[in-house]
């Protein structure tokens, strides 16, 4: 009854469920009995009634579903949702394109001391130690070709199968949605020593920002400290000087 209460708009518990029924009950007694009259109001001849809401339902919530039969619940659309993207997301996983084109510029420029260095076994001491610990790695999930039309220098190309710039609503599409979030497991599984040193930022780039928000609540999840771009690879070149766009191979 608690249920039924919920989908009317009262939200409720068992014990208040069960303040209905007896209330019911009785009215019903008293309808058998023939005495229904004694409490209607004299000049309306209305009956008033009142029970008390005095518990909610959400600690139950697991409880209908034990109990109650199937018959009671409205079939679960979007199904396929259950078996994926599960993971965390937050805003402030997400760069805003001068965030980003500000990392982009300062890892350019700790590349370019590394290169100016004329020791050599420093040089080769903080190489190592950039791709150890420091810096910034930009992985873009966008398709090969586009990639080699035009990237980010110093990214790697990390295409994702199914992926393409005609994904216009990925959150809004619950298959699309399942394919992009296994595409992604997969492959970063697959890719973990790619993926490594998990101290080091990775900046996932995607064509819109969507597919890249989604890898980084999985990688997150895995312990990487990872961030997406708020519009993804499109929004990003329309801040950043040409300079600091590559075209072909880098």
């Amino acid at each position: 009854m608690s249920m039924q209460l919920c989908r009317e708009g009262i939200v409720a518990g068992p014990s208040s469920g069960e303040g209905l029924c007896g209330l019911i009950q009785y009215l019903e007694k008293m309808r058998t009995s023939g005495r229904l009259s004694e409490l209607s109001d004299t000049e309306t001849g209305e009956i008033s009634c009142v029970f008390i809401c005095c518990d909610l339902p959400y600690q139950y919530l697991d409880g209908y579903f034990d109990r109650l039969p199937e018959s009671q619940f409205p079939p679960i659309i979007n199904q396929v949702l259950l078996s994926c993207d599960q993971d965390k997301y937050s805003e402030s996983w997400i760069l805003s394109t001068r965030q980003a084109a500000r990392m982009l510029s300062c890892s350019a420029q700790r590349k370019q001391r590394l290169r100016e260095c004329k020791r050599r076994s420093y040089q080769a001491r903080g190489a190592d130690d950039n791709k150890r610990t420091s810096g910034t790695r930009f992985l873009d999930l966008r398709q090969r070709d586009d990639f080699e039309t035009e990237h980010v220098p110093q990214s790697m190309s990390s295409p994702l199968k199914g992926l393409t710039p005609t994904i216009r609503d990925l959150f809004g599409d619950p298959d699309t949605l399942h394919m992009i979030w296994t595409g992604l497991q997969a492959k970063f599984d697959k890719d973990e020593k790619v993926l490594s040193p998990k101290k080091q930022r990775i900046v996932i780039l995607c064509y819109d920002g969507d597919t890249s928000q989604t890898a980084t609540s999985i990688l997150r999840a895995k312990g990487y400290t990872a961030f997406s771009v708020s519009g993804g690879f499109s929004a990003l070149r329309r801040v950043t000087p040409t300079s600091k766009l590559s075209d072909g191979d880098d």
